[in-house]
């Protein structure tokens, strides 16, 4: 073979190769484009969202328990750090020996906080979750709407996320 033909199947073969590891690749998200469909709903309404939910996780305790909480709610975006609600410390219910200390980012533990999840018409779906809200984490995930001046609130399942490290070397 001549050095144009070689360079020819040279090329031929890189862009197969190409194109066949980019047919799979799924295309990261934009986190600037992300927005915040929970912050368009009433202050009032997210507060009793996030003070049911942490009522409903945390009962009174005997003995007194640190609970780390995130002070914003999380965009649901996989790893993203942005958000579109602080939770204020008036919006933490008083549960006995039970004190939630607000963190901002970034963390040095792993921490409890709210992740926004999925939106289908009048109806939102937040996660409160345990562990890195831009990495690994898992928790319970929660419907909620708003309707004539009231929060319906309910349970949806479960809520989780992870990180993996893709360009990891063999031991």
């Amino acid at each position: 073979m001549n050095s144009r033909t070689l360079n020819n199947w040279s090329s031929l073969l890189l862009g197969t190769l190409l194109f066949s590891t980019s047919v799979g690749a799924v295309p990261a998200q934009d986190v600037d484009s992300e927005k915040s469909v929970i912050s368009n709903q009433p202050k009032e309404a997210v507060q009793d969202v996030v003070r049911r939910i942490l009522i409903y996780k945390f009962k009174p305790l005997s003995k007194k328990k640190i609970v780390f909480l995130a002070k914003q709610i999380y965009f649901s975006g996989p790893g993203s750090s942005k958000f579109g609600v602080t939770i204020e410390q008036s919006w933490v219910p008083e549960v006995k020996n039970v004190e939630f200390l607000m963190l901002t980012a970034p963390f040095d533990k792993e921490v409890y906080f709210f992740k926004e999840w999925d939106f289908k018409t009048n109806v939102y779906q937040i996660a409160f979750a345990f562990g890195d809200p831009t990495c690994s984490f898992a928790g319970n995930l929660w419907k909620f709407r708003v309707s004539g001046g009231r929060t319906r609130l309910w349970p949806d399942g479960v809520a989780g996320g992870g990180c993996s490290n893709h360009y990891a070397a063999p031991d």
